[in-house]
């Protein structure tokens, strides 16, 4: 049995992503957590697939339950887990404690924070150059003797 382990990291937050859309992950921050939701929305399929009357609908639930199957039995959990304690202020770890939308709004923050600061600190670099040289300017001006030639 191949394991997520096989999956690069692009892969995974990419399944990932595609996952948390469909299945609530707030609050399943341990391995057990996440594999009940995974099966009681791959249940929530399975039983709409059974009940539709329209083909394209028993298909479409009918795959999303097949496809969730697999994330269960290739350890999907285990691998969320692992990502989120290796990276808690990245957004596997964010969805699994606030859910999608709030942790899209954090990361968010969190990135205009980032550039805030380096806007900030490349500004106050320039002032600090500029000042300097009008410093060395000034002091270089003083230390000279001006005549006035008539």
């Amino acid at each position: 049995m191949i394991k997520m382990d096989s999956v690069s990291r692009y892969e995974f937050h990419k399944i990932f992503e595609r996952v948390s859309m469909d299945v609530e992950l707030k609050g399943a921050t341990t391995a057990i957590a996440i594999e009940n939701r995974l099966k009681i929305q791959r249940h929530y399929g399975k039983t709409k697939a059974k009940t539709a009357k329209r083909d394209y609908t028993k298909k479409f639930y009918g795959f999303k339950a097949e496809e969730l199957d697999k994330l269960i039995e290739h350890d999907f959990a285990g691998k969320a887990i692992f990502f989120a304690v290796r990276q808690p202020k990245q957004i596997i770890a964010q969805t699994l404690l606030y859910g999608r939308e709030e942790a899209l709004k954090r990361i968010k923050a969190q990135k205009r924070v980032e550039i805030r600061r380096r806007v900030y600190i490349k500004g106050e670099r320039k002032i600090a150059e500029k000042a300097a040289r009008e410093l060395a300017l000034r002091e270089m001006l003083r230390g000279r003797r001006w005549t006035y030639e008539n």
